[in-house]
């Protein structure tokens, strides 16, 4: 994916990188388990434009990024108020169409917790995730 966005089909695997803000009025603690994902329904619109995520991470890859993934959820470290984080999914984008795709996210805390999804277009907790072109 290129800095503006826009992903190049011709790369196949690539690693999204995604902002992470905590607009909350609270730190987040490595404790309380904040784990950011892409939602159901954007991952169906960014399928519609053959764009893949792949939840399946090597420990390498984690390590590599720093980073640790869990059923398609990135654990986010500790994140003081209005501090960001950078968190990375990898995707498929071999089959990509020219578009730009809505991307929503989700936001899950430990069980028992706290669980937040948002359409696309709104994020919870000030994480982004913009949409994204696509050329072929």
């Amino acid at each position: 994916m290129f800095p503006d966005g826009i992903f190049d089909a011709s790369q196949g695997i690539v690693h999204m990188g995604v902002r992470v803000r905590n607009t909350s009025w609270v730190d987040w603690e490595p404790a309380q388990g904040v784990m950011v994902g892409i939602s159901p329904a954007s991952r169906i619109g960014l399928a519609s434009q053959g764009v893949r995520l792949l939840d399946t991470w090597s420990g390498h890859e984690q390590a590599a990024l720093q980073q640790e993934v869990s059923g398609g959820f990135v654990r986010v470290p500790r994140l003081r108020r209005g501090m960001e984080w950078m968190v990375y999914f990898k995707v498929d984008v071999g089959d990509a169409l020219r578009a730009s795709p809505k991307c929503g996210s989700s936001r899950r805390s430990r069980p028992g917790t706290q669980h937040m999804t948002s359409p696309p277009g709104k994020y919870p907790s000030g994480s982004s995730c913009p949409g994204r072109r696509t050329t072929r």
